[in-house]
């Protein structure tokens, strides 16, 4: 959308011929051939490039333009960072939001007319219950299946052949645990403990790996201390309420859930991150409050989902 209009070369790195028969020179030139005089060089989940950010850097030392798309967290800060210190720009996309949802259903969401009353109405409670992947807004029928092959695909694909993980059995034990307990709080030594497995370090480390590819994010117990917030028990959150119906929940069980799990999204979509601008919060007489929202060094703002 973008690179609309414009003239622009396109590699998929989703495509493992290219990959195991990678040729920088003979790519460059096929480019050449392909699309002559393009402007921007579109790389398409370039991640899956052995040495990708090596090869960027230099594309970048040759002034070509570039467009980087990739489906995982590490890439986009850490790896990005090192290459290309203040020269990219980073634009995160989620799934839909509820006043996308409700604008790809047509319903303009500041004047919904009275005829569209029921239309919104449906599409707000198909969107709690389905989320807001913009292919499952196509196919509610098959949405369950379609978030169970993703589900699966993310983690097969995105975690454990990236990392070569050997026990991906308890992997996808602890990604599925992480997301029949999502909102709820939880430290390593309680996941090692309920689920058998005999590393506290591997299950940090798993966690990481799960979050990498935007499919879980792990909300902090706010605290003055930097020192006590970091040993508290975090809460887990999933990238899509899809992902949690394809599980087989049932929607009046855990609406609270969801709804605080769809807030805690919308805050991200609102440019709160964790750990820096949003927490939770349990007072000594164990209340809760959902969301605490920081400006700097000052608390601006408690949210709690009922």
């Amino acid at each position: 959308m973008m690179l609309r209009g414009l003239k622009f070369a396109y590699l998929n790195f989703d495509d493992h011929k290219l990959l195991s028969l990678w040729n920088e020179d003979i790519v460059m030139s096929a480019l050449d051939s392909v699309y002559p005089d393009y402007e921007f060089l579109l790389l398409d989940e370039v991640q899956n490039l052995d040495g990708w950010d090596l090869w960027v850097a230099k594309l970048y030392r040759r002034r070509i333009n570039l467009v980087i798309t990739g489906s995982n967290a590490k890439m986009l800060s850490s790896e990005m960072a090192t290459v290309l210190t203040g020269r990219y720009i980073e634009i995160e996309i989620l799934p839909f939001g509820l006043s996308e949802t409700l604008l790809y259903f047509g319903i303009d969401t500041k004047t919904i007319l009275l005829e569209q009353e029921a239309k919104a109405r449906i599409a707000y409670e198909e969107y709690i219950r389905y989320g807001g992947y913009p292919e499952a807004l196509q196919i509610r029928q098959m949405t369950s299946s379609y978030m169970q092959t993703l589900f699966t695909s993310i983690i097969t694909k995105d975690v454990a052949l990236r990392h070569k993980i050997r026990k991906v059995n308890e992997l996808f034990n602890l990604a599925n645990y992480l997301l029949c307990n999502f909102c709820n709080p939880f430290t390593t030594l309680s996941l090692c403990e309920d689920l058998g497995m005999s590393s506290e370090n591997t299950v940090k480390k798993f966690c990481d790996y799960l979050h990498e590819p935007y499919l879980f994010y792990y909300l902090p117990r706010y605290n003055n201390k930097l020192k006590v917030m970091h040993k508290a028990p975090r809460k887990a959150y999933v990238v899509d309420n899809g992902f949690v119906h394809s599980a087989g929940f049932n929607l009046s069980d855990n609406l609270r859930r969801l709804l605080e799990n769809e807030v805690f999204l919308e805050l991200r979509r609102r440019g709160f991150d964790e750990e820096k601008s949003r927490f939770y919060y349990r007072s000594r007489n164990d209340k809760d409050v959902n969301f605490v929202t920081r400006k700097g060094f000052h608390v601006e703002q408690l949210i709690q989902v009922l």
